[in-house]
């Protein structure tokens, strides 16, 4: 379980990274996250899509929609590809092919077997 003190963190480390005008957290595990970056937004700067987990990136992707939008989650599983990986060379690598989703415009601080 994250304490107020660890969403924070989390929170500034995203927010020195990118800047966003809007945030939304994905139901329910980015709700507390969206939180804590509220007070990061910087009008004009566009929406910024949060999570907790990132698993296949279905969840990122259908919040999302057509909209334009960044992403961040705490957490991505080795088998959810995110921005900065080799998409084609990883999707083809994955012994999870059939469970995939590829997310490109979300990044994570950290991914299973590696940092972010």
């Amino acid at each position: 379980m994250l304490t107020s003190d660890d969403w924070e963190w989390a929170a500034a480390y995203v927010a020195e990274r990118l800047m966003f005008g809007e945030v939304e957290g994905v139901p329910a595990g980015g709700y507390e996250f969206a939180n804590h970056l509220a007070e990061y937004k910087t009008p004009g700067c566009g929406l910024l899509i949060v999570d907790d987990v990132m698993t296949t990136g279905n969840s990122m992707n259908k919040h999302r929609g057509d909209r334009e939008a960044k992403g961040f989650v705490l957490f991505a599983r080795t088998y959810a590809a995110v921005s900065g990986d080799d998409h084609e060379g990883w999707y083809a690598r994955s012994p999870r092919r059939a469970d995939l989703t590829v997310a490109p415009w979300v990044n994570a601080i950290w991914k299973q077997g590696g940092g972010s």
